[in-house]
């Protein structure tokens, strides 16, 4: 048996669990997680703390996000991203 085939059997497992768990995620769930790491980065990235902003990046976010234009744009980008980091 070849290094890759040793490889394979020892990771497909792991990668079938993945898949399951992926694929049992929602597309609510996606956004939120999505929503909530793009506050956070403004957040950080603003460096004026969550008491200052924090209640207005979140609602200047769920705004963003519900035009759903830019809920697409943020799928499309991922989608891109992902396709050339795997291509």
């Amino acid at each position: 048996m070849n290094r890759q085939t040793e490889d394979y059997i020892s990771l497909k497992p792991i990668a079938d669990r993945f898949k399951d768990s992926a694929n049992s995620i929602t597309d609510d769930e996606i956004r939120n997680m999505i929503k909530n790491s793009l506050q956070r980065q403004i957040d950080e990235q603003l460096d004026l703390g969550l008491d200052t902003l924090g209640y207005r990046t979140t609602e200047i976010i769920d705004h963003w996000f519900d035009d759903c234009g830019n809920e697409d744009f943020v799928v499309t980008l991922i989608k891109n991203g992902l396709k050339k980091k795997f291509d």
